[in-house]
């Protein structure tokens, strides 16, 4: 089942010096010269999704070069049987399906925002323009495209858990490596994020997900901040719960 909207809030020009500073440490530009990066940075515009708007459907032929400015995407592809199966979390800095802004053929997934996000967008001509002419930005698209594919990669092998719990723990650990350090023991989700959400990022049942969270929340493994937030306070827990994909100590567990 969908969750999310069809249409994004606007488009909005996006203020010379924010753009400049943020696309420079972006992966696809950092080796580009000042002069090189300011006009190019020119043309791009802000795109603004609410959360569980959809971004782009799979099948779609790449019009743009999007760039997540601030907020958090996830990367679906609908079953034969119509559910949706999460490929990829992305978060600030990370391109949206660059494969096939390159390639030029048609998104192989759909992307919806999670909670309130931000795009930087780019036309696609305009994007290939910049390519022509600046072999840095070839090379490094070329890089961004390989880690891409190897966290897609990743996140596969992780969802791949027959149990449920192990899937919701890695989901988890997933978003908090983007929130924090990895040697971090207590970490704050920058999104309101539902049980439902989880759900159905993992495939499962919402009555499933909510039993393992509520144990979870008493255990003090995970709980809810003054904001919504899902505050993660045992990380290393977590990650032993991510683990124990073989591990059933009784039912209760081997949800």
């Amino acid at each position: 089942m969908h969750t999310c909207g069809v249409e994004s809030t606007g488009t909005k020009p996006f203020g010379a010096n924010s753009r400049i500073g943020f696309l420079m440490r972006n992966i696809l530009f950092e080796n580009l010269d000042d002069a090189a990066l300011e006009d190019m940075s020119a043309r791009f515009v802000v795109r603004e999704h609410d959360r569980h708007q959809y971004i782009l459907f799979q099948g779609m032929p790449p019009y743009a070069l999007m760039i997540i400015q601030e907020g958090y995407v996830k990367i679906v592809k609908e079953s034969g049987q119509g559910k949706e199966i999460l490929v990829e979390l992305l978060g600030p800095g990370d391109v949206i399906d660059a494969v096939a802004i390159i390639e030029g053929r048609p998104h192989l997934a759909t992307a919806c925002a999670m909670d309130r996000t931000t795009l930087l967008v780019l036309p696609r001509n305009e994007f290939l323009s910049i390519i022509e002419h600046n072999p840095k930005v070839a090379v490094q698209a070329l890089i961004a495209v390989g880690d891409r594919l190897r966290h897609a990669y990743e996140v596969l092998q992780r969802l791949a858990a027959r149990r449920i719990e192990p899937r919701i723990a890695n989901v988890l650990l997933m978003l908090a490596g983007r929130a924090a350090d990895d040697s971090a023991e207590r970490v704050v989700l920058q999104m309101r994020l539902t049980r439902k959400d989880i759900a159905d990022m993992v495939g499962a049942a919402p009555e499933t997900t909510i039993r393992i969270m509520s144990r979870w929340e008493k255990a003090g493994i995970v709980v809810r901040d003054n904001n919504n937030y899902i505050a993660i306070e045992k990380v290393s827990q977590l990650r032993r719960i991510a683990l124990e994909e073989n591990v059933c100590e009784s039912q209760e567990h081997c949800l």
